[in-house]
């Protein structure tokens, strides 16, 4: 188990270059004392780490110090780096030893190609979580992707939820996937904006390339971004009361609902509760999953919604 650790650790240092104890400790799930052990014997055993203290210090390998990967072309690679992006793979206790492999691929590689990692993160994030549409098949998805990659500036039409038509000059930072709906994150003449590659008439690439923002962080914009998107509709209100052994179904896959269930009173085994929904399509959906852990008290519409697909429902099962 040591000598996994020790491997891991060289190739942390490998591929990623200085880090400190903590950082360490963190990804290698130990205490900073045991990295301390682990450092003095690989330094023991002939592996060139070299400490340096005070601010911005941590620990680093002699530079140069790599073993060449062979067998591997840069596009396998990236390739072989989509598996350890953040998704639904993060819940999967293969998850831990695929981030292993993926690492030891990585810190093997030639320096150019050994930071793939890091620009794969910048340019390609994966959000699993629900959203309010079905998927779809948006096309010009493997020319982003390559102008993304490159830094590349294109040009594109597009044709908004109204139908107008527009054509501009991008420079593509980044595409996300939410729930199937592909979205390209792009800078443009008036700032960062979003759109949905489904609306994408054309795409052109152009000869001229586009120096993106140091602090441009792919998770941290989305998640603001989406979570604006989600405020400013409309919404649809709805007042549902929850059974007592659904809170914990409820709170953990409606957003916003576990905080309003521990402030709610107990009213006969239920907790009533304001639930914001995106339509009326997307309340009765969400709620027939939940079976008889909620029930609809208002908009009418809604009850009569639920109440009727039931009805259908049981139908299907009379004998």
């Amino acid at each position: 188990m040591r000598a996994d650790r020790l491997l891991s650790l060289m190739m942390l240092l490998q591929s990623r270059g200085k880090l400190r104890a903590e950082e360490l400790a963190a990804e290698l799930e130990v205490s900073a004392r045991t990295i301390y052990r682990d450092i003095d014997a690989l330094s023991a055993s002939g592996v060139p780490v070299y400490a340096d203290n005070g601010p911005g210090g941590g620990y680093s390998l002699l530079e140069g110090y790599r073993t060449e990967l062979t067998g591997l072309s840069p596009e396998e690679t990236e390739a072989l780096l989509l598996l350890a992006l953040p998704g639904p793979l993060a819940d999967l206790s293969i998850s831990k030893k695929l981030k292993t492999a993926v690492l030891k691929v990585v810190s093997s590689a030639p320096a150019d190609m050994a930071q793939s990692e890091a620009r794969m993160r910048a340019r390609l994030y994966l959000d699993p979580s629900s959203w309010f549409s079905p998927g779809d098949e948006p096309r010009f998805l493997d020319e982003l992707q390559k102008c993304a990659w490159h830094d590349q500036k294109v040009w594109m039409e597009y044709s908004d939820k109204k139908s107008a038509r527009s054509g501009r000059e991008i420079c593509p930072y980044a595409l996300v996937v939410k729930a199937a709906v592909w979205y390209l994150v792009a800078d443009t003449e008036k700032g960062l904006r979003v759109f949905r590659v489904s609306r994408i008439t054309s795409v052109t690439p152009l000869d001229a390339h586009f120096k993106r923002d140091a602090n441009f962080k792919l998770r941290d914009f989305w998640e603001e971004w989406s979570g604006k998107f989600i405020e400013s509709l409309h919404g649809y209100q709805t007042t549902i009361c929850v059974a007592s052994e659904g809170e914990g179904v409820v709170g953990g896959l409606w957003p916003g609902t576990g905080e309003s269930l521990l402030r709610a009173t107990p009213e006969g085994g239920w907790k009533k509760i304001e639930v914001t929904f995106a339509n009326q399509h997307e309340a009765l959906w969400q709620i027939l999953q939940m079976g008889t852990l909620v029930r609809v008290e208002s908009p009418p519409a809604l009850r009569d919604a639920v109440r009727d697909a039931a009805l259908k429902i049981a139908g299907m099962y009379r004998t």
